[in-house]
């Protein structure tokens, strides 16, 4: 009888810590979202004249081949106030999505996964506008979330039907955007290399999956093919405003500028999300190390972002003229600064890939964080490839940022698995000051 009024009490305490949690996330999300401007290309569509939703669909075709995004954003930059809605509406789902992927509803998890979420700097949102940017970004964010949710589920056989048909239907959304569609691709064919060399299955068990993969590639080539994106693929309209440089740069050149403007932002400008996961990963790597060896490294990253701290992020970091206030870092050998801004990174994500392998051990979260971090940091790379490198602003790290966010609630499941509370706790304090600093 004790055990179960014990039992009921904590039931009650959990009850209003989660009630407080939602609480506090939904006030700072509407607070967030209430006074904001109509500017950018917000302004612009605001005032576009269409008769039907296939003029807006046709022009986009045409112009810059995003339908569904870019369709949707005309349709809410006229609708500002119902935009809002939808918009808080995208940030309970982002929760809502991360809770289930990892199926863990501990109060603790819960609120680390908001604060994470609050983390991600608002003023992202305002670069392009922050219809226009939402609509390709976070909503694209939210579809991408939704994949691995859908095909987890799939994985378990979980309601097949509709999981294919909703998977679907966030590809057909996200499809329309270069960094997601790409990460969808890369993340189906991650679980269809687990399924079948790590759980060993048979191809036919995961035919279902492939298929969906070849659905993602043939909804990434009609964004392709569309008149829009080949004009903006061959055209030097927006290499002529934005770069002019950029027709001088090689292959070599355009991977190292998508190397260097990434780390810069990453690990020197806006690293919060990058200190949470070195904080995260030594805090398990202490606690779960099976030797020395092996809980040094866990140490390393935050020993290095701490070395890096102490001599000033911005020590580290240029401004160029042409990067539009974008920072980046200089390719020097011959300069110790620009060595060490080069190779500290470097150093930072192979000490988290050799910790995740080692020290995690349930081997569906192990090699989802990995991946995450892979996939991440291949959609912002890939922006090397673009004149508008500078010019897309700083919302093309949505997608690495939120990867990161998926990487540190796989060190965070780990250490709840475990039963290190004291170390789950922690990392959710690291979190909050970041939020807070």
């Amino acid at each position: 009888m004790w055990n179960e009024k014990v039992l009921k009490g904590k039931d009650v305490w959990e009850r209003f810590v989660y009630t407080i949690e939602i609480a506090l996330f939904l006030l700072v999300v509407i607070y967030n979202h209430l006074g904001l401007p109509i500017v950018h290309d917000d302004a612009t569509r605001s005032n576009m004249s269409f008769n039907n939703i296939f003029e807006i669909i046709k022009y986009y075709w045409d112009f810059n081949g995003r339908l569904t995004t870019d369709s949707l954003a005309v349709i809410l930059a006229q609708h500002f106030h119902i935009w809002t809605i939808i918009d808080c509406l995208a940030y309970i789902m982002l929760l809502v999505l991360l809770i289930k992927i990892f199926e863990c509803n501990s109060t603790v998890f819960v609120g680390c996964t908001m604060i994470l979420i609050l983390v991600f700097p608002f003023n992202y949102w305002e670069s392009a506008g922050y219809v226009s940017t939402t609509t390709n970004y976070l909503y694209c964010t939210v579809g991408f979330l939704g994949i691995i949710y859908l095909v987890k589920s799939i994985m378990k056989g979980k309601r097949l039907g509709v999981s294919y048909g909703m998977a679907a239907l966030c590809t057909i959304y996200i499809a329309f955007s270069n960094q997601f569609i790409i990460g969808e691709i890369l993340f189906l064919a991650y679980v269809v290399g687990y399924q079948l060399w790590i759980n060993k299955k048979r191809v036919q068990n995961v035919k279902g999956i492939i298929a969906l993969g070849i659905f993602a590639i043939i909804m990434f080539g009609v964004m392709w093919m569309s008149p829009g994106y080949q004009d903006r693929l061959h055209g030097t309209r927006e290499m002529m405003y934005w770069l002019p440089q950029y027709q001088n740069w090689s292959f070599f050149k355009k991977a190292i500028e998508g190397y260097t403007t990434t780390v810069a932002n990453v690990v020197f400008n806006d690293n919060q999300f990058l200190l949470v996961l070195c904080v995260a990963l030594m805090i398990l790597g202490l606690y779960s190390g099976k030797n020395n060896i092996t809980k040094f490294i866990a140490t390393v990253p935050v020993l290095c972002m701490a070395l890096l701290k102490t001599k000033g992020y911005d020590n580290f970091i240029v401004y160029y003229k042409y990067a539009v206030g974008k920072p980046d870092i200089r390719v020097k050998l011959s300069s110790l600064k620009s060595v060490v801004a080069l190779g500290f990174p470097i150093l930072i994500m192979l000490s988290i890939f050799i910790i995740m392998t080692v020290v995690i051990e349930d081997k569906w979260t192990k090699t989802l964080a990995i991946s995450m971090l892979v996939i991440g940091a291949a959609s912002r790379e890939m922006m090397g490839f673009t004149p508008t490198i500078y010019a897309s602003d700083f919302r093309t790290f949505t997608m690495f940022f939120f990867c990161i966010i998926i990487a540190i609630l796989c060190v965070l499941k780990e250490l709840i698995r475990k039963k290190e509370d004291k170390g789950t706790l922690a990392v959710a304090i690291a979190a909050l000051m970041c939020w807070l600093f």
